[in-house]
């Protein structure tokens, strides 16, 4: 998929795996999930399900890390987490998370 400006537009399908490539395997919800919020009439990823999933594509893509990890980075810092925080996402993406909360307090 392409914007009106010819931006490529990842569209991912709920249920299947990010972080394909990756033994970071976290689902991606359907609309339905209690893992997604409503903003302004549109379904959107939670917060920590937009974290799992940049986590997850960041550990599969050795050239998306740096990039998915900053996005991470970015969130911490914009939404005040800490490492409590990691409580609410996958498993396999706590450590992940907990260092990048220790790098965005740096």
């Amino acid at each position: 998929f392409r914007s009106q400006k010819d931006v490529p537009v990842p569209v991912p399908i709920a249920g299947s795996p990010a972080g394909n490539g990756s033994e970071v395997r976290v689902p991606i919800p359907s609309a339905n999930s209690d893992r997604t919020s409503t903003i302004d009439g549109l379904r959107t990823l939670s917060l920590a399900q937009l974290i799992d999933l940049e986590i997850a594509c960041g550990e599969a893509n050795l050239r998306r890390t740096h990039k998915n990890w900053a996005d991470v980075v970015e969130l911490i810092a914009v939404n005040g987490l800490d490492k409590s925080f990691a409580r609410r996402l996958h498993p396999s993406v706590r450590n992940a998370f907990k260092q990048l909360v220790d790098r965005a307090r740096s």
